[in-house]
């Protein structure tokens, strides 16, 4: 994922965050691009769905809450099964 793709997929959950937040709170959102595919209940769901989408690590996922929260998960690391 190249950093403008990041920043753009950053953007997307920003200008739908409120939207999400209003029944996926806690689960955990996949993103391409200007796309929100999916929202999930866990992080392994969400891995599943955007290596299943994006046919490699080249997508976006991020836990929705209200508050701050950023993790850092190199997705390259993580082998789809």
């Amino acid at each position: 994922m190249s950093h403008q793709d990041f920043l753009a997929e950053r953007a997307t959950l920003a200008r739908n965050k409120d939207r999400l937040l209003e029944s996926h709170e806690g689960q955990f959102v996949v993103i391409i691009g200007e796309d929100v595919l999916d929202t999930t209940a866990t992080l392994e769901e969400a891995l599943r769905v955007g290596f299943a989408r994006a046919n490699g690590p080249d997508f976006f996922t991020a836990r929705l809450r209200s508050h701050a929260e950023t993790t850092w998960i190199p997705a390259a690391i993580i082998e789809a099964s």
